[in-house]
């Protein structure tokens, strides 16, 4: 009988014996329910489920090369059906509502990891997923991590379409693209072995899109969590986000920028509308000169090498015809290369504030500002492991043809999530997709590129578990 396990475990056994994920030694039959295999110690004791995390390794291969001929799907169908389900990053108001948006996708992931037959699948309250691959004996020295995110930022006018070689829709670039290439990877990594003794962990996480850091704990750090507790913390990072600058290059980022925020409010004197600038200062007319001012600053090129700020409004309340709005907040989203950076863009920002400021057009006096809210998103994260950009870049080239070109990537990941987890592990940026068009109505993804990423994945895992460093 070839059994299998449901929940945190899954097992497809290719002889009557597998051996226990969690401890040297094997499974035997349970004369209290023949359809779940148990784990027997040596002295012949029994142990039950593990605290519900038993997983069987299978000794052979062969059964799972069926499951992937009837459950793999091909790389090109996988990316859509994703893309299909909606899963926009949950908010507050849906988790007071008692809503998780990634549920759906979560559950198709689940349910596709454990019909391609990975060796242990795990999938929690908050909707991320963690499977993992065994090559050989485990060898908890050999863990190498691949890191996804399953939520998107709304779609907008975007509507999912292929033409030709590309897809389009919310989530191609950033990152669905990206995870498909990992499965199909996964499923060549499940027919062909891993090349040697080691373990590849998958950690396909929510609420990355979000900018409430009490709902993104929910994601890669609950995963991590995870992870450490079951020993199976990876010892390498590839975060699967979009590292390509330009259509067709491979790129590698090594690391990526900072990013502080700042909730600035601009205050000014309500007066009925009668009587407009004559009483009242209104905050809307100055919050828009300080846009303006902070506009010209990034446009200009004045923050520096590689630093670069946004703007925009947050949540207007004073809306009334007949009132001069009193108040009006500011969002200020910063990245920088380097701490020396950030204090120099601080000091940039709130200077073009208060030279915008201190026009006084309005003849009731002049519009103040407040630092309300101030967050440190991120450290910028730089990897200092050559061997294992080595390793990389070969892998890349075994692929391609040549050495990828290398360098920081614009936007933000959870590398610096798991940066401040594990300091030491390096972590790479590499995926498909381009970085300019995530969040646009443009956003798309190379079908290509995504068979192309997925050898690659194939290649870097199985030169870190074979030891080829």
């Amino acid at each position: 009988m070839s059994p299998t396990l449901k929940g945190d475990y899954h097992a497809k056994q290719a002889d009557t014996r597998a051996r226990c994920r969690h401890c040297p030694f094997g499974t035997g039959e349970n004369p209290n329910d023949p359809d779940t295999p148990i784990c027997v110690l040596k002295q012949g004791k029994v142990i039950k489920n593990h605290n519900q995390g038993l997983s069987l390794i299978p000794r052979a291969k062969k059964s799972l090369a069926k499951v992937v001929a009837t459950g793999r799907k091909p790389i090109d169908d996988l990316v859509m059906q994703l893309l299909r389900i909606d899963s926009v990053t949950t908010t507050p108001e849906d988790l007071e509502a008692g809503r998780i948006k990634e549920k759906e996708i979560s559950d198709f992931l689940m349910a596709y990891c454990q019909e391609l037959g990975f060796d242990y699948v795990h999938q929690d309250r908050f909707a991320n997923v963690i499977a993992a691959l065994h090559g050989g004996r485990e060898n908890r020295k050999k863990v190498i991590g691949f890191n996804g995110h399953i939520d998107t930022k709304p779609p907008g006018d975007l509507k999912l379409r292929r033409e030709g070689d590309w897809v389009y829709g919310r989530g191609a670039s950033d990152m669905k693209g990206a995870i498909a290439s990992m499965l199909d990877s996964a499923a060549d990594l499940i027919e062909g072995g891993l090349g040697g003794e080691g373990t590849v962990v998958y950690m396909f996480v929510a609420y990355e899109e979000t900018g409430i850091l009490e709902i993104r704990r929910r994601g890669t750090p609950m995963a991590l969590k995870h992870l450490k507790e079951r020993d199976l913390l990876p010892n390498a990072f590839i975060i699967g986000e979009s590292s390509q600058f330009a259509p067709s290059e491979y790129r590698v980022c090594d690391g990526e920028r900072g990013r502080h925020t700042m909730a600035v409010s601009i205050t000014g004197q309500s007066a009925h509308g009668a009587f407009g600038s004559e009483l009242g200062v209104n905050a809307h007319v100055a919050a828009g000169r300080v846009l303006g001012a902070l506009f010209s600053l990034d446009k200009q090129g004045d923050l520096g090498s590689d630093a670069n700020i946004n703007v925009g409004l947050g949540d207007i309340a004073d809306t009334s015809y007949n009132v001069v709005p009193n108040s009006c907040p500011i969002l200020i989203d910063m990245r920088y290369p380097d701490r020396d950076a950030l204090t120099r863009m601080k000091q940039l920002v709130l200077g073009a504030i208060e030279g915008a400021l201190g026009e006084e057009v309005e003849r009731a006096g002049r519009a103040r500002y407040e630092v309300i809210e101030e967050s440190a998103l991120g450290e910028p994260v730089i990897n200092v492991d050559k061997t294992f950009l080595d390793l990389v870049s070969r892998a890349y080239a075994e692929v391609t043809g040549r050495r990828p070109p290398v360098g920081k990537s614009k936007f933000g990941t959870d590398g610096r999530i798991i940066r401040a987890e594990s300091p030491e592990v390096p972590i790479l940026i590499a995926g498909p997709g381009l970085q300019r068009v995530a969040h646009t109505p443009h956003e798309r993804v190379s079908l290509d590129q995504l068979r192309t990423y997925s050898r690659i994945y194939s290649s870097i895992t199985r030169s870190y578990i074979s030891g080829s460093r």
